[in-house]
């Protein structure tokens, strides 16, 4: 198995490779971030508020559960 014309091959790779200029990059991102469709403050406050709940709930059974444990092996210390 060969390659026809290795020539060919490596300007293809070449093109595929190319290089972006730094400003080239930044304003291909400044269009791709006008195309993003970005959340409203009213859901930013809702998911904050999902999140905050779900880490007190956390919190909460956590501090349960390391008080039940606790509790426990202060029983089997008094046991002995």
């Amino acid at each position: 198995m060969s390659i026809k014309n290795p020539d060919q091959s490596v300007q293809n790779d070449v093109d595929a490779v190319r290089a972006v200029s730094v400003k080239d990059y930044f304003r291909e991102l400044k269009a791709e971030l006008k195309n993003v469709e970005w959340p409203t403050r009213d859901r930013v406050v809702k998911a904050a508020g999902v999140v905050l709940s779900i880490c007190v709930i956390s919190s909460v059974f956590v501090a349960i559960l390391d008080y039940a444990l606790t509790w426990m092996v202060l029983q089997i210390d008094v046991l002995v």
